[in-house]
């Protein structure tokens, strides 16, 4: 397979019993098939850039345009890993791969100890998210409540001065 970020030769290496794909000649970037990941990105379980025998040398292109290793076609979509927003994945839509860039593991390892404490960030994060989604619907609701009560003000004065008018027209008719 042809690395999505230099270009470079990636070379399957097998570690705690999962074969992965590696650009040790090049960036240093890893190549995750489906699920792959949920074996190494906890501080418990195997750290994979420790046994990698060459750190990569060529930096990798962020800019770039990825196409999945494995489709070879499909352009991977970028995203943060998690709610910390601290590394940015590029995933297949097709796959579901993940690439990641030489260093990005040890972030996503650093950020958590266990799945259950990223799952619990997570739902923190919707939590909060929702919490601020609902407050500005408030916000919204509120606004728009006066707006009807100022548009019912105006009403009233418009009905009240067509009333008036009328009245003037019944005791002075224009002749």
């Amino acid at each position: 397979m042809k690395c999505p970020s230099c270009s470079g030769k990636l070379a399957q290496m097998s570690a705690g019993g999962v074969s992965v794909d590696v650009c040790s000649a090049g960036c240093g970037g890893m190549w995750f098939d489906r699920k792959e990941i949920e074996h190494f990105d906890e501080q418990h379980e195997f750290d994979l850039e420790k046994v990698l025998t060459k750190k990569g040398s060529t930096a990798a292109n962020a800019s770039k345009v990825r196409k999945c290793p494995r489709c070879t076609v499909e352009v991977m979509a970028r995203m943060s890993f998690d709610n910390k927003n601290q590394v940015e994945i590029d995933q297949c839509w097709m796959c579901a791969g993940v690439w990641l860039d030489g260093g990005e593991l040890s972030t996503i390892r650093s950020q958590f100890k266990t799945a259950a404490d990223r799952q619990k960030a997570g739902d923190d994060y919707v939590n909060k998210a929702g919490e601020a989604f609902s407050a500005a619907l408030q916000r919204e609701r509120l606004s728009r409540k006066i707006e009807e009560s100022h548009l019912e003000e105006k009403m009233n004065v418009f009905q009240r001065a067509i009333l008036m008018l009328v009245r003037g027209l019944r005791n002075n008719p224009l002749e």
